[in-house]
């Protein structure tokens, strides 16, 4: 038997599946070769997910808190438990928080927060991830676009500024392989981790962080060589001010800041300046996870677009497009008025100690926040203090744990869901490939069956209804979309072409300020922590029964933080929130003050690195500012 379905993890690659079967009961999970993004193939993380489907620590029913533990309980006592303190609430405004992410990116996603809207629940805002990248390119663009994915192919020089490839897209690693063999070349700014050389001809190693210096100083060469594209100029607001500033800089400083070499920045001052060879640029996905990460961004953008790589076949610059962007949600609930900002992601311990009037109930899907979000000791904490806790998961998770009512939910091809992508521009179509067990039911249904025991009741759409309201040219396109397994929306191959941009004078927006320095590290802190992704999993969706600890811990041979520890006896791995055990082993090619720990280890399986974290906002979005954490190594 052959299946087309879709991924929907939390991927831009969005892929295109094709899931064959035996008689023997065996499967097949590869990438739909008639996909235009996919291509065939597929992920680490998709081969071995049967066996995240089939695990023996996957919850099949219901499960209630009592004073000795978790006790199974059937699906109408727990939908009656959880309409009855829903019902309970409903006349009290915030007393209900929504904790969502994207552990499931398909419309499933909107339809619950469809039923909380309805509801008047609290959501929190900001992100955990993408958000200050988000409201850098707003900030300069007017909007949230790039040229096509393979328009990468047009390009001579390609500067992956962080992006970890193959962790985090290999279809794009693919677009970029493709490119070098059709005479591009690639060098990438990055403190390393990420094995980056492999698919660049030269690499510029910096301080984690400190991008925004490096990308000032280039900036600052180009306009000395005077190089800066006028026509570019005429279509842009504040680089008479942010000039003046970078000239009246300290390019020694920057250096200092960004550790980077005068000739670093003459090689890159030598790429963007070249108006007769195209750039594109690849933002990576974690620059934005820094104090400062905004601001990262925005000069990354200023200097492709001061250079005149923007707008044009090759030249561009890619960071994320919103998922909804081909989406029609006029369907969907909005958030009750008035509720906003009361709690926020990269906060969310501290917002839920502090909250008056308190939260009474917290409901978390398709999240793991205990585990996910920084300072996730204090996290616990607060739920903890939450009067009641539903969390619909397939497994225990460091947040599950904590739950009142634990409601276990279908997972990634054992349901049928839309699917966009943060990055391409085809809808896929995902059909239950597996089937579900005995006892699991999916988020949207549940959301759907507390609704109709509320009283009013609350009416959420099924699925395949929420799927016709969305689909781009209207609902005559579902039969399309189920048939093909996709449907690829067209829009023009190169964003702001003609230099014309979204911001309602059609103008680009250079920042007002010259990059800013961070606050120095407390004293014996003299690493900076990077939780970067993994290859096998994202993030935290990793089996408990695949989780060895203590967590490893990847430091650069030349570091002389070697010399802080004895590696013979027990390593932690220390910041001013706390300690954790860790093994730590040699990593080449990584700046000499990281600290590399891939993360979403559990806690409770003696992981879960976010416990040392401190809970701080991004200068835009807001975003957690992870990868801000001094850190050092002890016995």
């Amino acid at each position: 038997m052959r299946i087309v379905t879709a991924c929907s993890q939390d991927c831009p690659d969005a892929c295109s599946l094709v899931v064959e079967k035996t008689g023997e009961g065996r499967a097949r999970i590869r990438g739909n070769p008639d996909h235009p993004f996919t291509r065939g193939f597929c992920c680490a993380k998709l081969k071995g997910w049967e066996r995240r489907l089939r695990s023996p620590s996957r919850i099949t029913s219901p499960l209630r808190r009592t004073r000795g533990g978790f006790r199974p309980i059937g699906w109408e006592e727990a939908l009656a438990v959880a309409a009855e303190k829903i019902q309970d609430l409903r006349d009290r405004p915030g007393a209900i928080l929504h904790l969502d992410s994207s552990g499931n990116c398909g419309i499933a996603l909107h339809v619950v927060q469809h039923f909380f809207n309805r509801v008047g629940a609290c959501r929190a805002g900001g992100s955990l991830c993408a958000e200050a990248g988000k409201a850098a390119a707003i900030a300069d663009f007017g909007a949230l676009d790039h040229n096509r994915p393979e328009d990468l192919l047009n390009a001579k020089w390609i500067v992956d500024w962080g992006r970890d490839l193959a962790r985090t897209s290999i279809h794009q690693l693919a677009l970029v392989q493709q490119a070098r063999k059709r005479g591009a070349r690639v060098l990438t700014v990055s403190p390393g981790g990420e094995g980056s050389e492999a698919w660049s001809d030269e690499t510029i190693r910096i301080r984690p962080g400190q991008d925004r210096f490096l990308a000032a100083a280039v900036l600052h060469a180009i306009d000395a060589a005077g190089r800066v594209s006028p026509a570019l100029l005429d279509r842009a607001v504040g680089w008479e001010r942010l000039g003046a500033l970078l000239r009246g800089g300290d390019p020694a400083f920057w250096e200092r800041q960004g550790g980077f070499a005068p000739q670093d920045v003459r090689r890159l001052a030598a790429i963007y300046g070249d108006a007769a060879q195209p750039v594109s640029t690849l933002v990576g996905w974690g620059l934005q996870r820094y104090r400062h990460g905004g601001e990262n961004v925005r000069f990354i953008d200023a200097l492709a677009v001061a250079a005149g790589q923007v707008g044009r076949p090759g030249a561009g610059v890619y960071y994320i497009v919103s998922t909804t962007r081909f989406l029609d949600l006029s369907w969907k609930a909005p958030l009750a008025a008035g509720l906003p900002g009361r709690f926020f992601k990269p906060t969310i311990g501290r917002d839920l100690l502090a909250a008056d009037p308190p939260v009474g109930l917290v409901w978390v899907n398709g999240s793991n926040p205990v585990n996910q979000s920084p300072d996730a000791e204090r996290v616990a904490r607060a739920l903890r203090q939450v009067p009641f806790k539903v969390v619909v998961d397939a497994f225990l998770t460091d947040t599950a744990e904590l739950a009142d009512l634990v409601l276990p939910c279908a997972l990634n091809l054992e349901q049928e869901t839309l699917v966009p992508s943060f990055f391409h521009d085809v809808l896929n179509y995902a059909r239950p490939a597996f089937p579900a067990p005995e006892g699991v039911r999916t988020d949207a249904w549940i959301a759907a069956e507390v609704g109709r025991r509320l009283s009013p009741p609350v009416e959420v759409p099924s699925i395949e209804e929420a799927i016709r309201l969305s689909l781009p040219g209207g609902p005559e396109r579902l039969a399309e979309l189920r048939e093909r397994g996709f449907i690829e929306v067209r829009r023009p191959q190169v964003a702001w072409e003609g230099f014309r941009f979204a911001h309602p004078d059609g103008k680009y927006r250079f920042p007002a300020e010259g990059p800013q320095a961070d606050p120095p590290p407390p004293p014996g802190y003299p690493l900076t922590l990077l939780s970067l992704v993994r290859k096998e999993a994202t993030h935290s969706q990793i089996l408990p029964e695949e989780q060895r600890g203590p967590c490893r811990a990847f430091l650069a041979p030349e570091s002389p933080a070697w010399a802080d520890f004895d590696p013979r006896k027990p390593v932690f791995l220390a910041s001013p929130q706390g300690r954790l055990a860790v093994a730590v082993a040699p990593l080449q090619g990584l700046h000499p003050e990281a600290v590399v720990v891939r993360r979403g280890g559990w806690m409770k399986l003696g992981c879960g690195v976010n416990r040392l974290i401190e809970d701080a906002a991004t200068d835009l979005g807001p975003n957690a500012a992870f990868y801000s954490q001094p850190v050092r190594l002890e016995n």
